[in-house]
């Protein structure tokens, strides 16, 4: 735990400041030894002469100490180096935090140490130096330097898209905060911000957490700020269905359902569903059977779709419908009770279509058996049929 002691040791800091002279701007090299020893010196201290070890540290030491809570594992080694940033700071260390941290973010400690850094020295080592951004100051203010960013982003009139942004404030592919930067704006980023970025960009993002729950939680905000139809874009949905199937409408059979839907939104559900079954319709039929069946699913009056290798299963409230993939087969009509016995089947694949054509369960009708034939005008015909079923 970082904790903050403003003690001063004069005759301690004497010494120092007539060993080291300040060779303020001169980056300062530290390799392995160097830091070996340092971890040496910290770990050797006892805790009541932490303060005095520290204070008779060199200027090289203390950049060692940087490295240290970068790298090291030991959590007291790492609260000592701290501590040794936080009683003597100085202007030189904040670049060197700056690109420890962009390089290995998310890390708290760091992060921290650098905007106490920069409180106390002040902005100048960030906005002199030609390797970072002026603005990295704007983003110190935020809770988080990714949060920071994207509100910097959303901030700005330019349409640039975001890996246009992060290169001109000068962070790179390879930094980890770059693609921090990334997974927060697909988990925190509003419509207007997503919608800006190349489609296959966001993609590629999700896929690249594909075995973690990052994935899930970039896809889910992506349908839930966006909502509707009209602002998905058909490649993220496409990919959102490979990977977490389609999300289950009913009570029935919630067990298939992928956990990617617990936390989809009421409202993006039924406009991936709605999607997803234009697409099922629109692949499954040609033509005239997929001008018919459309209308139904953008009026709201199509619930589910069950699609089979030999037939595709329609269901609304109170019927349901059961089409053929192979022309010159009638589609039967049968109440949704009947019908539902065919929608939770696993397969028709293996079935015999004549299980599926059954006239005496069929809903009748004045003149009318409760098939479809697809012959010329069937449409109006089959239209007002269904009118009146709906109104039942």
């Amino acid at each position: 735990m970082i904790t903050f002691e403003p003690q001063k040791l004069l005759k301690s800091l004497n010494t120092i400041r007539n060993s080291h002279p300040s060779r303020k701007g001169e980056p300062v090299k530290v390799g392995k030894s160097l830091i070996d020893e340092v971890r040496r010196i910290l770990r050797q201290s006892s805790p009541e002469n932490l303060e005095t070890t520290i204070y008779s540290l060199t200027v090289k030491q203390l950049a060692a100490c940087v490295d240290i809570v970068a790298i090291d594992r030991n959590n007291t080694i790492i609260d000592r180096a701290a501590k040794a940033i936080e009683l003597r700071p100085s202007e030189a260390m904040i670049p060197r935090i700056w690109f420890k941290l962009i390089r290995r973010y998310p890390h708290d400690i760091l992060e921290k140490l650098l905007k106490m850094l920069v409180s106390t020295k002040g902005g100048n080592a960030i906005e002199s130096h030609q390797r970072i951004s002026k603005d990295a100051i704007r983003w110190l203010m935020a809770d988080t330097l990714p949060s920071g960013i994207i509100h910097h982003y959303k901030a700005i009139r330019k349409t640039d898209d975001f890996d246009q942004f992060l290169s001109h404030h000068l962070l790179e592919k390879k930094d980890a905060l770059f693609k921090i930067a990334w997974q927060t704006l697909l988990t925190k980023g509003t419509a207007k911000l997503i919608r800006q970025q190349d489609p296959k960009r966001i993609i590629k993002e999700i896929h690249s957490e594909i075995k973690s729950d990052k994935s899930m939680s970039m896809g889910q905000h992506y349908l839930n700020t966006l909502q509707h139809r009209h602002n998905f874009d058909e490649k993220i949905l496409n990919y959102i269905h490979s990977k977490w199937k389609k999300p289950i409408m009913s009570d029935q059979n919630m067990k298939a359902e992928h956990r990617f839907w617990k936390n989809v939104s009421d409202t993006a559900r039924a406009e991936f569903h709605k999607w997803l079954m234009i697409q099922e319709i629109n692949e499954y039929f040609d033509g005239e059977r997929a001008d018919f069946w459309r209308p139904y699913v953008e009026k709201g009056a199509l619930e589910d779709i069950n699609v089979q290798e030999k037939g595709f299963l329609l269901q609304f409230h109170r019927f349901g419908v059961v089409e053929f993939k192979e022309t010159g087969n009638a589609a039967y009509v049968y109440p949704i009770k009947h019908f539902m016995q065919f929608m939770n089947m696993p397969s028709m694949t293996n079935s015999n279509l004549a299980d599926f054509k059954n006239k005496k369960q069929t809903i009748k009708g004045r003149n009318w058996d409760g098939r479809i034939i697809h012959w010329s005008g069937w449409q109006d015909t089959t239209q007002k049929l269904i009118k009146g079923l709906m109104t039942l």
